[in-house]
């Protein structure tokens, strides 16, 4: 109160996401950057089939993501798992891309989602993937 008056407010709150340890559910077609890490929700991972590893792509200009399954330990990001979600750990990403939760997509044999920027000091490899 200021100067003695009392605020005609009405109180708004926003519920705490539950969380046990570390780790939050992901819905099912949801992509969670973070520190570090990228975690995917259930329907996410069925749409990479059995593979053991994750390849991410990205496109500057359009801010893209993309994610793809891939059996190459030399390319991909091992993927781990969890009993509804599952995750990569790469610290490549850590300053690269925004944290958050994306809607994933299925594009052209990518799990694809749009971030609001990517930024440019990480080392990546040109590939054509318009073959």
């Amino acid at each position: 109160m200021k100067g003695g008056k009392k605020q005609n407010r009405k109180m708004v709150f926003e519920r705490i996401e539950k969380q046990r340890g570390n780790v939050m559910s992901i819905p099912p077609k949801e992509i969670v950057i973070g520190r570090g890490t990228i975690s995917f929700g259930s329907e996410v991972l069925s749409w990479f089939g059995m593979e053991e590893h994750v390849e991410i792509y990205i496109d500057r200009e359009l801010n893209k993501v993309g994610f793809k399954s891939t059996k190459n330990m030399v390319t991909g990001f091992k993927l781990q798992m969890n009993k509804k979600s599952g995750y990569v750990g790469a610290k490549a990403i850590r300053d690269l891309l925004p944290r958050g939760n994306f809607e994933g997509k299925q594009e052209k044999g990518f799990v694809v989602i749009t971030v609001p920027e990517i930024v440019d000091n990480t080392k990546t490899v040109k590939v054509n993937q318009n073959e």
